[in-house]
């Protein structure tokens, strides 16, 4: 009888940790690992895009985040300057967007197709959103709220 108890109290421990543990993994993931071209100044996607779904919070690197490779610290997004053509296009996941100021440039269809995004988090002022060059197919960027001299978000990826 007490290991059937016992049995029970395991499975009941399992239960609730995988029901709370579930919780956690799918809420406010925040993604900042992009892929860039050559010249490491154009973000072309998420690096993760296997697991693209578990992302809901996109943030584009600043020039204040490290990352660590085989020589040391490095800072390898401080030359950022453009998001490139149709680089999240068709996400339906991502709910907010961080953009740092060294973005000057967001090319055609970059977030077409994004139809969750509901705010965007602008690192600089409104005087310096309006100086960014914003190509067609990015009206999400347009319709929905913008917080201006936000800070980047917390992530889990660096």
């Amino acid at each position: 009888m007490k290991k059937v108890i016992i049995l029970i109290c395991m499975v009941v421990v399992i239960c609730i940790a995988c029901y709370y543990g579930y919780g956690e993994i799918s809420a406010n993931k925040t993604v900042a690992t992009m892929a860039l071209d050559t010249t490491n100044t154009v973000v072309t996607g998420i690096w993760d895009s296997d697991n693209i779904s578990k992302y809901n919070c996109l943030a584009i690197p600043d020039a204040t985040t490290r990352v660590l490779s085989n020589s040391g610290w490095e800072c390898l997004y401080e030359k950022i300057t453009d998001i490139g053509e149709g680089a999240f296009q068709g996400n339906i996941w991502i709910e907010s967007v961080y953009i740092p100021v060294n973005v000057i440039h967001i090319q055609k269809n970059a977030f077409n197709g994004c139809s969750s995004i509901k705010s965007v988090l602008y690192a600089g002022t409104e005087q310096q959103w309006k100086e960014i060059v914003i190509e067609t197919g990015n009206d999400v960027l347009k319709e929905v709220s913008i917080e201006f001299n936000a800070t980047m978000p917390r992530t889990n990826d660096l």
